[in-house]
């Protein structure tokens, strides 16, 4: 009795070990996005994450959005969109297994653009064609609908035939759920209409770690590509974006100098005439943000951009927004959550200089945050 007590003791204690190694292959529930095909709700196996008062995402082919593309792969697939009024379509899946932090992973998916994708909006209340070519971008989850970490994001999707896009995950921490995410081009001035159709996703499958960036690459095993050579694609601005040295101090940010509702100018940030593209030599004082932040957990900050006086306030406020929307986007891609980040634009209504000289005219183009929260 005593021995084949200790020998299962010996068993159980070998099998708790395995089952603490990542899993090698994950699979991803409906892969194929098979479903009646309909609007406004996500095929069997996704859980919408959207906002709240704007419609899920469709199966397609559903006929009535004009979408007629046959599937990739058995007969449905799915459509997502971007919308004006700065919103767009996600969806979830509990995985069976987590990703494991520090380990590596490869997915793929195939990811197409329709090019008709009538539906009404909200703006003009009238049909619109959402044609404009948008990305996917794929988050890790903690919890429903809670987006932890960016896994991996595509270029933007201007194909109209299917292709197949390889990602690779490489988790900083454990994530238990997969979101997928429709999104606009980053930076971009203005929110905009577009769409991306999705189909026959991969397993999620264990493999060496290799130093290299989870852009999605096309990938040339494709059911479309009529063997064609593959396409060489060029690397689109992404988030977060790693710097391999450390920096300098520009900010010298410190607890003990800092107070509720505080302004603090974010010196060494600049942008090109009416551009919303961070300049990489502008990403080590953003660092230095996100050190700070991810250090002071409880300080929550609003982040404003600012312009000059002399275009017209409209344009004004759409850039300092636009511009505002892009720091925090950085930021939150490095890790800080969103519910600690705000972000305004206001244009030309708190010049701080003489906006009648070039020098008062730089100094009022500018990129503050202030600090709206934080324990005492």
């Amino acid at each position: 009795m005593v021995r084949w007590s200790v020998i299962g003791a010996v068993v159980f204690f070998s099998a708790s070990i395995r089952a603490q190694d990542p899993i090698e292959v994950i699979q991803i529930y409906n892969s194929s996005f098979e479903d009646f095909a309909r609007c406004c709700q996500p095929p069997t196996g996704w859980m919408d994450c959207g906002f709240q008062g704007e419609t899920p995402p469709d199966v397609q082919p559903a006929g009535g959005f004009s979408v007629n593309r046959p599937a990739q792969d058995g007969r449905t697939y799915m459509g997502m969109v971007t919308r004006e009024n700065d919103t767009w379509e996600s969806v979830q899946q509990k995985l069976e297994h987590p990703l494991e932090k520090n380990s590596c992973y490869s997915f793929s998916i195939h990811l197409c653009r329709s090019a008709v994708y009538m539906s009404g909006t909200k703006t003009s209340q009238e049909l619109e064609s959402f044609t404009k070519p948008i990305k996917l971008r794929i988050w890790g989850g903690s919890g429903a609908c809670t987006k932890r970490e960016l896994l991996g994001e595509s270029e933007l999707i201007s194909n109209t035939e299917w292709k197949k896009f390889d990602f690779k995950f490489e988790p900083n921490s454990t994530v238990s759920y997969i979101i997928l995410e429709a999104f606009y081009k980053t930076p971009t001035l203005l929110p905009y209409n577009g769409n991306i159709l999705i189909d026959n996703a991969s397993d999620i499958v264990l493999i060496p770690c290799k130093e290299e960036q989870n852009i999605a690459k096309v990938s040339p095993d494709t059911r479309t590509n009529n063997h064609k050579p593959p396409i060489k694609n060029k690397p689109q601005p992404r988030e977060p974006i790693i710097v391999e040295k450390t920096p300098s101090k520009v900010l010298n940010l410190d607890r003990k100098n800092v107070r509720k509702g505080q302004s603090i100018i974010i010196q060494s940030l600049y942008f090109e005439s009416d551009s919303t593209v961070i300049p990489t030599d502008c990403y080590a004082v953003l660092d230095e943000l996100h050190e700070f932040l991810n250090v002071n957990k409880d300080i929550i900050i609003e982040i404003s951009g600012h312009t000059n006086g002399i275009p017209k306030d409209d344009y004004c406020d759409r850039l300092s927004l636009a511009r505002a929307k892009a720091v925090a986007t950085y930021i939150a891609g490095k890790g800080i959550p969103w519910r600690r980040l705000y972000y305004r634009g206001y244009g030309k209504k708190k010049l701080i200089a003489n906006d009648a000289t070039i020098e008062g005219r730089k100094k009022n183009q500018r990129v503050e945050f202030k600090i709206l929260h934080m324990n005492s």
